[in-house]
């Protein structure tokens, strides 16, 4: 059912939004700070240290993510601290407000379909279960740059639905004929939300592209909705201009991953696992059940509400999904989970469809309660299950009981930056030293096109750093097991060539961390 220009305002429910606002803080706040800052999380600590000018050249350099992240978190700190929670709580607070983002986007088709009265609509149920899904949790209480990503996706979505309805509704918005029928905070939106996302991440220009196909596809088929092209090229051209700055780093970036990257090429059960985060769950046996009821949702969204709404909404939670696939499959493999968190929110928006336009009521309610139910599972699931990728606080404690003045050698010279936080935040001092150099390393072999600043020892010389430790009795290396930096363990025939013998080794899982007691040799 379609909107008249005529019909009164939707109502909108603060209490029920206050309530998943609040549900969503809850949840992500009782895992917060259960774990230390692993690897990644190390880089983001790094990275908000810099000054502002490093944040456009040494930070891409050294992390391949767009810099805007890092700029907000370089600020965040400066007021809030860099300990593990105040860390994680912007990317927090960028998800709950994603999850109101979801509840506002929903609400657009519920108004389109004549429910804006409902209380309970679809606009409900997928911030709900947008809020209970494991994959937003992990992201939301991670110091990395996916829940701005997801943020800027959120909005976008929220935005090329707003004006959808505004063609479909025949509503002139503006007096100005070039933004006919568009809502100026809609267009801001529409061109904050792109900003955002390419200034986040690399792979969100297919997030922009699924946009432009979709709009491109409508003023194609649909004469009412040429009356928005000139608002939506000019936001475009908006976008792009104030993108340009990026454009020199992507590019460079593209060409580094076109040569080398440790993604694998994806075989069907590869997409599977990368889907079973974003659509499944995290379990990974019900990957393509929801994949089913996504599509499921997304047909009745084109049979009951338009073929406008379905085919914006199918292009915001397929499209990306599909074009990152085809370019992994036919150009390089970029294909995970976490660069697709741009397409979560309109998989939610699609999900809950699939149950809120079901007929009749009673198989409605059934559907409802059986999403929510399996999203209460994964959740508990993930809630009581152990995320610890690094244990760098049994870490540190084990340095400073066994060797507390020693020196610690690191290899790859990046396992500086979580151990320095971790050891900051112990109150313990730790003298680290990266091999073959300290963190950045710009300019030395890499191992990684990704990485410039964490270089390969494998050929490199080793023995001006240990000849500047021979006056110490003991000195820790810190490694990995089957170490791709050091693939022939050079670091460890560094030691012994040294005259330094092995006196003590400790394994820590998850991680494959590796620290050896290095003692000199009586001889």
């Amino acid at each position: 059912m379609n909107q008249s220009p005529s019909s009164p305002p939707s109502r909108s429910f603060p209490g029920l939004l206050f309530a998943l606002v609040v549900l969503a803080a809850a949840v992500r706040w009782t895992v917060i700070g259960r774990d230390t800052l692993w690897l990644d999380e190390g880089y983001s600590w790094w990275d908000a240290q810099q000054r502002f000018g490093a944040l456009w050249d040494l930070v891409p350099t050294c992390d391949p993510h767009p810099p805007l992240y890092f700029a907000l978190l370089h600020v965040w700190t400066a007021v809030v601290g860099d300990g593990t929670v105040a860390m994680r709580l912007l990317s927090t607070l960028f998800g709950i407000v994603t999850v109101v983002l979801v509840y506002a986007s929903g609400r657009e088709l519920d108004r389109a379909r004549g429910g804006d009265r409902e209380r309970f609509g679809i606009g409900a149920v997928a911030a709900l279960l947008f809020l209970l899904t494991p994959f937003q949790v992990y992201f939301s209480i991670e110091a990395r740059p996916y829940a701005l990503l997801c943020f800027g996706a959120a909005l976008l979505t929220f935005a090329c639905l707003a004006v959808v309805r505004g063609v479909q509704s025949g509503e002139r918005r503006l007096a100005f004929a070039w933004t006919d029928r568009v809502d100026p905070r809609h267009g801001l939106a529409l061109l904050l939300g792109a900003v955002i996302v390419v200034w986040t991440n690399n792979t969100a220009v297919l997030n922009l592209g699924a946009v432009s196909i979709a709009f491109v596809a409508l003023w194609a088929s649909d004469r009412d909705s040429r009356s928005i092209v000139v608002p939506v090229v000019a936001t475009g051209v908006l976008v792009a201009i104030l993108w340009a700055p990026d454009w020199p780093v992507l590019v460079a970036q593209a060409r580094e991953v076109t040569e080398d990257f440790w993604i694998q090429p994806p075989s069907l059960e590869g997409i599977q696992f990368e889907l079973h985060n974003l659509i499944g769950l995290d379990i990974l046996r019900w990957t393509w059940w929801f994949a089913l009821a996504i599509g499921g949702g997304l047909s009745l969204v084109w049979r009951r509400i338009g073929w406008r709404w379905g085919l914006m909404l199918t292009s915001l939670a397929i499209l990306p999904i599909a074009l990152n696939i085809g370019i992994s499959y036919l150009v390089k493999p970029i294909l995970i989970s976490r660069a697709l968190i741009g397409a979560a929110p309109a998989l939610a928006i699609a999900l809950a469809s699939s149950a809120m336009l079901l007929r009749p009521r009673a198989l409605r309610v059934a559907v409802v309660v059986v999403l929510i139910g399996a999203h209460g599972y994964a959740l508990s699931r993930f809630l009581g299950a152990d995320h610890v990728k690094e244990p760098w606080g049994p870490v540190v404690a084990r340095l400073q009981a066994t060797a507390p003045h020693a020196p610690v050698l690191v290899v790859p010279n990046e396992l500086a930056l979580p151990l320095g936080h971790e050891a900051k935040m112990q109150h313990v001092d730790v003298r680290v030293i990266g091999l073959p150099a300290d963190y950045p390393a710009v300019g030395l072999p890499i191992r990684y096109p990704s990485g410039k600043c964490a270089p390969s020892v494998v050929g490199q010389d080793l023995s001006p750093i240990l000849r500047s430790l021979r006056d110490e009795p003991v000195v820790v290396l810190l490694t990995r097991r089957n170490n791709t930096y050091d693939p022939k363990e050079a670091s460890l025939a560094a030691m012994r060539d040294a005259g330094y013998v092995l006196a003590g080794e400790d394994v820590y899982q998850p991680g494959d961390l590796r620290i050896l007691r290095y003692a000199r040799s009586p001889s």
